[in-house]
């Protein structure tokens, strides 16, 4: 569509998706969006069913309907099946905006990704990418969203797991509740109970207040333990019985605090090989493995590729003031032929140390940081030959260079590559070269070529 700013009080953009509501449709199964402007007459199907697709698949969505004058009633049924507002056409650019505006203010309170959050912040985040792969996923999360069911999501380093988490809570009825992130990484075992539960004033030394834990901050919303292949074999128990009850008591307290949390975990290790190896509770596992989601590795998804580094060219344009307008074909072909060990947060790394270098509105090979270019001028692992092929490959080559140098005469030909009549014409035989009587080289068949074709004398008398 034609992507152009909203407002410049909005740092959002929008598709003009005109045409059919089944186009419309596919839209909403591939992308991310903040709000929809939808048309009750459409050109295919009733914008009502449109947004009755809405409200199942992507229920945050607010959308506001437009009708004209003499449907108003449509208009009315179509609030009461779940619309923000309704327009009545003609309506003016501004009445657009201040809607649209009003929208992404409000965010919706079936929870609208990218809203503001219960402490009033704003979080913008989204699955950016088209391939299949994050199809998927992105569908995955908009069913597994609407449960309470505790999640675990896997993937490679650097892929996007604490972002999905993000997004999975944004999609879901928790969307304008806490949404509160542990650490097991930096754990201290000795710390833990007080980190995760809270404690009472003099409970320990230095106690000198009461404290909220992660626990009871995230009551009704969601936590996230970031990194669960890492806890401690003390975490990992403190952890299961806390899944089990919902409930515990502050370090130093007697009182039961129960908990209405939904629990998130990220790992990047394999829990099934590391419960084999005795090195993570096996009941534990069993507890949080309920719904899993697996974030695809960059290369897995490497058609989104040009997308994420829009994304992240663009935001870096805001932050730093820079307007960088995208990648030349041949930077982004460079892109796509990189390996990716990092995954998508060094691609984000990549991008804003090209944009710091780059000199135009458009990033270029150059402008890529040196490991990435010296990498992809090397070819893959992949498009390597075996040697066998690439050796014959170049002898086939030498021996046609032979001969257009020698006007096709093969007794000249095999002088210059030192070898006798008879091994030159069983290689021509061998990689169906042949020679014609006006001295031009031709490839045929390997081995399908008849001796009088290769080694037949020509109009001059040549054998």
């Amino acid at each position: 569509g034609d992507n152009r700013d909203l407002h410049p009080s909005h740092n959002r953009r929008f598709s003009d998706l005109t045409g059919a509501g089944r186009s419309a449709i596919r839209h909403l199964d591939r992308e991310d969006f903040r709000a929809a402007i939808l048309d009750v007459s459409l050109p295919d199907i009733s914008g009502l069913t449109v947004l009755s697709y809405i409200r199942e698949h992507v229920p945050y969505l607010p959308v506001i309907m437009m009708t004209g004058f003499g449907n108003v009633r449509d208009a009315v049924q179509a609030v009461k099946a779940g619309a923000l507002d309704y327009l009545l056409k003609p309506v003016s650019v501004e009445q657009v905006l201040q809607q649209l505006g009003n929208a992404l203010r409000q965010g919706y309170n079936a929870g609208e990704p990218g809203g503001p959050d219960a402490s009033g912040h704003g979080d913008n985040t989204i699955l950016v990418g088209d391939a299949e792969a994050t199809r998927q996923l992105r569908e995955l999360v908009r069913r597994t969203a609407p449960t309470d069911t505790t999640a675990l999501i896997t993937g490679e380093a650097g892929s996007g797991k604490t972002l999905l988490a993000r997004y999975l809570h944004q999609c879901s009825s928790r969307k304008r509740c806490p949404f509160v992130e542990v650490d097991v990484v930096n754990m201290i075992d000795s710390l833990m109970e007080s980190e995760l539960y809270g404690h009472e004033e003099g409970s320990y030394t230095g106690a000198h207040s009461k404290r909220q834990g992660k626990f009871e901050t995230a009551h009704t919303g969601t936590v996230l333990f970031d990194n669960i292949d890492r806890a401690s074999p003390k975490l990992q128990a403190s952890l299961l019985g806390v899944l089990q009850e919902r409930r515990f008591s502050r370090l130093g307290g007697n009182e039961t605090i129960r908990i209405d949390v939904r629990v998130v975990l990220t790992a990047t290790r394999d829990l099934g090989v590391l419960v084999e190896h005795g090195e993570f509770r096996e009941d534990l596992y069993y507890r949080i493995n309920k719904i899993q989601l697996r974030v695809p590795s960059l290369t897995e998804r490497i058609d989104d590729l040009p997308l994420l580094a829009r994304h992240f060219l663009q935001r870096f344009g805001v932050v730093h003031g820079r307007g960088l307008a995208g990648l030349t074909e041949e930077c982004e072909g460079a892109l796509k032929r990189y390996s990716w060990p990092g995954n998508v947060r060094e691609l984000q790394s990549v991008v804003e140390q090209a944009a710091l270098r780059c000199r135009n509105s458009y990033l270029k090979l150059e402008d890529l940081p040196e490991t990435v270019r010296q990498q992809v001028a090397r070819p893959r692992i992949e498009e390597i030959m075996p040697l066998r092929n690439a050796l014959a490959e170049c002898e086939r080559e030498l021996i046609e260079w032979a001969l257009e140098q020698t006007e096709g005469n093969r007794i000249q030909a095999a002088e210059l590559l030192e070898i006798n009549r008879t091994t030159l014409s069983n290689k021509l035989r061998k990689y169906g070269i042949m020679v014609r009587n006006n001295g031009e080289v031709a490839s045929g068949n390997p081995q399908q070529q008849t001796p009088r074709q290769v080694g037949a004398p020509d109009s001059r008398g040549v054998s």
